[in-house]
């Protein structure tokens, strides 16, 4: 049997009752937030930059082409066997997604994805 959700505005004393079993939950140091940003921003650089190799690389100067191989080459090694590319629309989202969260909780804007 699935429970249905609520449809309209959660009252207030809902909240309060969530809240009030989560005060035992730690929050996160900040610096393990700061290291999943870190991970979550060169996967994501490194996908963009794998996505949009064909065309680009025609268009940087040599030594910009360069030092994007050899961080190419960093994240690569630093994540060895770890699936780094192709990815998936839902693979997209869902890294982005995390990535936007982790940096509205360290204090940046929401939805700020940029790498």
């Amino acid at each position: 049997m699935s429970r249905r959700l609520p449809s309209g505005p959660v009252p207030d004393s809902t909240i309060a009752e969530h809240l009030a079993k989560r005060q035992g939950d730690e929050m996160r140091e900040e610096r393990t937030l700061s290291a999943a940003e870190e991970e979550l921003g060169a996967r994501l650089w490194y996908a963009r930059s794998r996505s949009t190799m064909d065309g680009d690389d025609a268009r940087l100067t040599p030594d910009i082409q360069e030092k994007r191989a050899e961080t190419r080459r960093e994240i690569e090694a630093k994540y060895e066997g770890e699936t780094l590319w192709p990815l998936d629309e839902y693979q997209w989202g869902y890294l982005e997604g995390r990535l936007s969260a982790l940096r509205w909780a360290l204090g940046q804007e929401w939805g700020n994805v940029a790498t």
